[in-house]
């Protein structure tokens, strides 16, 4: 109903002529709306015409234009178009950097989100770099007990775990681990998969009774899904 309601209110600004910054905005809402729907073909549709109006409108060096570059990334890869969204969110980042300069959150945010278009292509020296940077402008910005945290020490975990740095990895697993812990509670997924990813750095290092003491306690947490693979390691 929501997307309805946007794709009827933007033919209502087309046959009015409202101004252009108007529509781009509009657009852009509801590229956001069909992303949420998991639309990502018509999402990119959308996106890439309010970025293209953004561009005419102010030029590319704008916020508007960041933004539209940043959603859009998160679009590309929905659809494993990594390439594109690595160019889209870097292009956002240098954009941000001018003009927010380099310890704003905002900066943070599309470094995070580098990191994970990385991670999945497997650069992962590279994403721990990206993480690390946003985990270093955030801490700068944020409360030490933000929830982002937990989730950035959670993701450097994972990479390091690909890289073979189990102790390094270990850390920060143990770190985002008790952070989820007192944001989302035990019984949270969460927190659940952070703890069978805790328990699989133990095996790796050799230490089957801090694996298997994590193992259950992912199980005992009933935070699992019942069809996830995870649930089925931890058995």
């Amino acid at each position: 109903e929501a997307v309805e309601c946007l794709n009827e209110n933007l033919r209502v600004l087309r046959k009015l002529g409202s101004d252009d910054v108007e529509m781009s905005q509009s657009v852009l809402i509801l590229g956001n709306s069909y992303q949420e729907l998991g639309e990502f073909d018509t999402a990119k549709h959308h996106l890439s015409e309010a970025l293209r109006m953004m561009i005419a409108i102010h030029g590319p060096n704008h916020l508007d234009v960041a933004l539209a570059l940043f959603r859009l990334g998160i679009c590309l890869c929905e659809t494993n178009h990594y390439e594109e969204s690595l160019d889209k969110f870097q292009e956002c980042l240098r954009i941000r950097i001018m003009l927010l300069g380099n310890r704003d959150v905002e900066c943070a945010n599309t470094y995070e989100s580098i990191g994970i278009v990385q991670q999945k292509m497997e650069r992962h020296e590279d994403a721990v770099h990206s993480f690390e940077r946003a985990l270093a402008i955030k801490k700068t910005s944020l409360d030490d007990d933000d929830e982002d945290f937990g989730v950035l020490m959670h993701f450097i975990g994972n990479s390091l775990f690909a890289l073979k740095k189990y102790i390094n990895a270990l850390s920060y697993f143990e770190d985002s681990t008790e952070r989820k812990k007192m944001h989302y509670g035990i019984n949270d997924e969460e927190y659940a998969m952070a703890v069978v990813d805790k328990a699989a750095t133990y095996v790796k290092l050799g230490d089957e009774t801090r694996a298997m003491e994590s193992y259950h306690d992912a199980i005992e947490s009933g935070g699992l899904p019942s069809d996830s693979w995870e649930l089925g390691i931890a058995h």
